[in-house]
């Protein structure tokens, strides 16, 4: 016996697509692609730039109260790396 849940059920007209309601014949439909490419991009640098923001303070923390300028340097240098590192691998993707 089908579950009901099972007849409604509509496959992705676009498998690119996470909305199940778009249309291959749609005008525009042809950029979904696109738009989830620049999207997943999006997402992928924003990651990399969380793991920079925080780096970074803590660095012109170090660097500025700890008492320690060296250090602090050196763990502001390596969050710069880190994000153009991010930004690299985000553009090459």
């Amino acid at each position: 016996m089908k579950s009901p849940a099972n007849d409604t059920a509509q496959p992705y007209a676009n498998e690119r697509s996470p909305d199940p309601l778009i249309d291959s014949q749609m005008p525009g439909s042809q950029d979904i692609s696109e738009h989830v490419r620049t999207y997943d991009k999006f997402v992928h640098l924003l990651g990399w730039f969380l793991v920079h923001i925080p780096l970074l303070l803590i660095g012109i923390y170090v660097m500025t109260l700890g008492e320690a300028p060296f250090g602090g340097a050196i763990v502001i240098f390596v969050s710069i790396v880190i994000l153009i590192y991010g930004v690299g691998r985000t553009m090459a993707s």
